[in-house]
């Protein structure tokens, strides 16, 4: 039975750029470089590529969050702060599995990893100080590899987690995601039944509105006070037929 080949998922954004000085291939580049920095040397072996491209299901979504979780190591570009990398590296870093960030020298670092070691490179990706970089990138990521296999069960990147309890590491062991999962889909449907259960409320105030407008008109009429108050019962009637076509627009 031969060895799973070991991985390096790469999180990073995709898109074009689409920022000032950023040309729209910039994320493509980035990208080949760091893909030709694990071709030789110690992880000639390993597989590197983007998480968005693995096989791990129909939706692009599911492969990037199988990735996340499966992958030996995780190498994350933290350039221009983009929002879906930074909540990838959120989820991999409470996996407590290893993650290396990386990042551009245009982009300023950002404070809750600030004691998280990280690399930066030139944003103008300059032949020669990319090269010098590469090195630094494949030391780097192996010291975290070693690092990491030195003490697995208590490995961790969050600063002061070990201080701060054991409860990360134990809700997530493999057999234990099903039950996280389970949690996390209740909390789900109870805020779901929260916010159903305030527009139920909604609801019954304004059907109580239309009930007093009825009543009053009901009353108005049946006392032959029409003509004093007709201007009031139009009032009533006009706000009591546009409570009535919103409740039929939320039922649609």
């Amino acid at each position: 039975m031969t060895d799973k080949i070991k991985k390096i998922g790469i999180v990073m954004p995709i898109s074009p750029a689409q920022i000032e000085g950023y040309p729209d291939c910039q994320w493509d580049d980035v990208l080949a470089i760091i893909k030709q920095s694990f071709q030789e040397g110690y992880f000639s072996d390993w597989e590197c590529e983007g998480v968005w491209e693995g096989t791990g299901g129909h939706l692009i979504t599911n492969t990037i969050f199988q990735e996340i979780y499966e992958d030996d190591i995780v190498i994350c570009d933290l350039s221009t702060s983009n929002p879906n990398v930074l909540y990838e590296a959120g989820l991999r870093m409470i996996l407590r599995k290893p993650i290396f960030f990386i990042m551009d020298d245009k982009s300023n670092y950002l404070f809750d990893i600030k004691d998280v070691h990280y690399i930066k490179y030139p944003q103008s990706l300059r032949l020669i100080e990319m090269e010098k970089w590469k090195i630094r990138l494949v030391e780097g990521v192996k010291s975290l590899w070693e690092k990491y296999e030195e003490d697995k069960d208590d490995f961790s990147q969050i600063p002061n987690i070990k201080q701060t309890g054991k409860a990360p590491k134990a809700i997530l062991k493999e057999e234990n995601m099903r039950d996280v999962m389970m949690q996390a889909l209740k909390r789900v449907m109870h805020d779901t039944e929260i916010t159903t259960n305030k527009e139920i409320e909604q609801l019954k105030s304004r059907l109580f509105q239309i009930k007093d407008d009825l009543s009053f008109i009901e009353d108005t009429i049946s006392n032959k006070l029409f003509e004093d108050n007709s201007d009031t019962i139009l009032t009533r009637v006009i706000n009591q037929l546009d409570s009535i076509k919103q409740l039929e627009n939320n039922g649609k």
